[in-house]
């Protein structure tokens, strides 16, 4: 894989964090999502919780009983995101995908 075609990848990677964040604001998806370059082999994808400090609590089950027992909408999107993007990314690769649960 060329360096450009890393950086391709990632920024795919990128579009598809931002494509599947919440988006009640924006702000999460637009602003928070963030892509570096550590390397021309090496990036980090990741959501700043500086910018975005309630990510959090988009991904987890509600617990307070401020929600009535309302189900949080956008549960577990973060960890399908993942999911989806590691998939997409042995398949654009051409490699093998394993997961390990601890």
């Amino acid at each position: 894989m060329t360096d450009s075609d890393f950086a391709n990848l990632c920024e795919r990677a990128l579009q598809e964090l931002r494509a599947r964040a919440p988006k009640r604001t924006g702000n999460l998806a637009n602003n928070g999502v963030r892509l570096v370059f550590v390397s021309k082999k090496e990036a980090l994808l990741y959501v700043d919780e500086e910018v975005a400090p309630y990510m959090p609590y988009t991904n987890e089950p509600w617990l307070s009983p401020y929600w009535n027992g309302k189900k949080n909408p956008n549960e577990g999107w973060f960890d399908r995101a993942a999911e989806g993007i590691a998939e997409m990314i042995s398949s654009l690769a051409k490699g093998d995908l394993k997961r390990v649960d601890t």
